[in-house]
């Protein structure tokens, strides 16, 4: 089904799914270093149960018929660059694992790929965890699909910034896109001989 922004967002904030967050998970966020206002603006962070599936994707329990392996999972809006919802994220912090509902968005904010910067560097802050996004008031982005994110990083010829060193690394290892093979006919190697 192709969902378009009104119903992404209904889906989030018609409570069908996902429901608001309890005082203890506010608790727990604000125990970690998350500003209580950055929970709920520009968007709210939701929870709701969700089962994940093996491609970087998740269902909310309504859209299974016998669901297996729910976990409880923070629920966020993923906008595009006009502001449009275009997918919705799950985190569990407990598996760490991260998805998208519709497989559309490669990263929690990932609008800000385009936004001027104006950091020291001029680079995109990029978060390993919507926990430490979160802690960050949001600024930057959390990769979600390693594989989409390369090829929009790389287009727009974007530097990143990270919190630490094995971050980095592990992103340049994500997000390097390989060299083409090359091959040489063999006349073409028997013409330069001659």
């Amino acid at each position: 089904m192709s969902y378009r922004p009104h119903e992404i967002e209904k889906r989030f904030y018609g409570k069908q799914s996902c429901r608001l967050l309890r005082a203890g998970e506010r608790d727990r966020f604000r125990a970690a270093g998350v500003a209580q206002l950055d929970l709920g603006v520009p968007d709210m962070v939701l929870a709701a149960p969700v089962v994940f599936l093996d491609n970087h994707s998740f269902l909310f329990l309504d859209e299974l018929d016998e669901p297996e392996e729910v976990a409880p999972a923070f629920v966020m809006i993923c906008r595009d660059d006009d502001g449009d919802a275009i997918d919705l994220a799950a985190w569990s912090p407990t598996s760490e694992r991260l998805a998208t509902w519709l497989g559309r968005a490669w990263a929690i904010d990932q609008f800000r790929l385009l936004s001027p910067r104006l950091s020291e560097f001029g680079a995109l802050p990029v978060h390993k965890t919507p926990l430490e996004w979160l802690r960050a008031r949001r600024d930057g982005i959390v990769i979600i699909d390693s594989e989409k994110a390369k090829w929009q990083i790389a287009y727009l010829g974007r530097g990143l910034i990270v919190e630490n060193i094995s971050h980095g690394r592990m992103l340049r290892h994500a997000l390097t896109i390989p060299a083409p093979d090359i091959f040489v006919p063999p006349s073409s190697i028997d013409m330069c001989a001659a």
